[in-house]
């Protein structure tokens, strides 16, 4: 397609009869579009996090269950050790009541509860750690939410000083220029 000069023309001075108002228009819809993409950006950023929040309390509970569950199996295997060693004492003739024996027995039922005590005390550290990632996780879609809200108005604010500083100047040109003739 072909234009003639006197289009061509046309659209020329139509330009640059409205440059300010054709470059203030497209500032304000970039700065628009510019709001609207942060507040879906931070929106976004913020459900993530929330999910992630919610993952992670999630792995702070399994954490501390499956310590109490392991912990309870170690007492559970050490009960049937502890009779099997209490058979095997009787078996080859040792006095159960004698020192030996009940120091015997002790020390491995101490040495089990200290086992199991170790065993949920690591499992509610990483629990501990899982909450604690859960927390910055919310802390983290707090500031996205503020964001969403925040971002925008900041773009919006500095798109509409810009542009009315230009606009400004530009409509001080324009009057100058319509004096001038």
């Amino acid at each position: 397609m072909c234009l003639d000069p006197a289009s061509i023309a046309a659209i020329s001075t139509f330009a640059a009869a409205n440059a300010g108002t054709i470059a203030t228009v497209s500032a304000v819809a970039s700065a628009g579009v510019t709001a609207y993409s942060q507040v879906k950006n931070n929106r976004a950023i913020e459900a993530g996090a929330k999910a992630t929040a919610k993952a992670q309390d999630k792995a702070a509970l399994d954490a501390i269950e499956s310590g109490d569950q392991q912990s309870d199996l170690r007492r559970r295997a050490a009960a049937q050790t502890a009779a099997e060693n209490t058979t095997g004492l009787a078996a080859n003739g040792v006095d159960l009541d004698s020192s030996a024996a009940l120091d015997l027995l002790d020390d491995n039922k101490q040495i089990v509860e200290e086992d199991a005590f170790t065993i949920r005390e690591n499992a509610r550290k990483q629990g501990g750690q899982f909450a604690q990632q859960a927390a910055n996780s919310r802390a983290q879609a707090n500031t996205a939410g503020s964001a969403a809200f925040f971002q925008p108005i900041g773009t919006a604010l500095t798109a509409g000083a810009s542009v009315g500083a230009k606009y400004a100047g530009w409509a001080r040109d324009n009057q100058a220029a319509q004096g001038a003739f």
